[in-house]
């Protein structure tokens, strides 16, 4: 009867003990699970940090040029550093063509503003007809459009990057009645091209 006591004790004891080293197992198993998903994730995101793929490109994209003749109150020559020579068009912008009203004060605001001095150049969509789009800035970070802009020089052309400030430059311009404002019978420069087709 001792025997069987003693027996039933022994399975009883190695039952718990089996109990015992389980949950034992599975509480290791949760921390070591734990602190893998805590090293993969911190490791994930170091690699996400430390890889950005847009940041060379940026830099590629924008870059300075010395301006060596304005052309009218939107277009001018500028050679870069490697010494390319490119014409560019200010983005989002229209000035009034040359033989239109106001066309030769904005070909003479923009001069004063940029020639043989170096702007900032970011390319805006491809280069058309040997013409580089541009969002254009001066060295002291200017915005060379929204200047245009403000002189009431130019019209505005829809744009989303800039486009709160733009629209003020335009109101603050029209409440002026700076340049092409100060004329009520004011005509884009596109339909100006439009009538004055060969």
């Amino acid at each position: 009867m001792a025997e069987q006591n003693s027996s039933t004790k022994q399975r009883r004891h190695h039952r718990h003990h089996r109990k015992k080293s389980r949950k034992q197992k599975i509480r290791n198993g949760v921390v070591i699970a734990t602190i893998a998903v805590c090293f993969l994730t911190v490791l994930g995101l170091w690699i996400l940090r430390s890889y950005r793929p847009h940041a060379p490109e940026i830099v590629r994209q924008s870059y300075a040029v010395r301006v060596t003749n304005v052309l009218d109150g939107d277009t001018f020559i500028g050679i870069s550093d490697n010494l390319d020579t490119m014409t560019y068009h200010i983005y989002c912008i229209e000035a009034p063509e040359s033989d239109q009203p106001q066309g030769y004060e904005a070909r003479k605001y923009l001069y004063n503003m940029i020639l043989q001095r170096r702007v900032e150049i970011m390319p805006k969509g491809g280069v058309r007809d040997g013409v580089q789009h541009a969002v254009v800035t001066t060295r002291d970070n200017e915005d060379v459009a929204d200047q245009m802009l403000r002189a009431g020089l130019a019209w505005y052309r829809n744009d989303t990057v800039n486009e709160l400030g733009y629209i003020r430059s335009v109101r603050f311009a029209q409440e002026e009645g700076a340049g092409i404002w100060s004329r009520p019978d004011n005509v884009a420069p596109w339909v100006w091209r439009e009538r004055h087709k060969k």
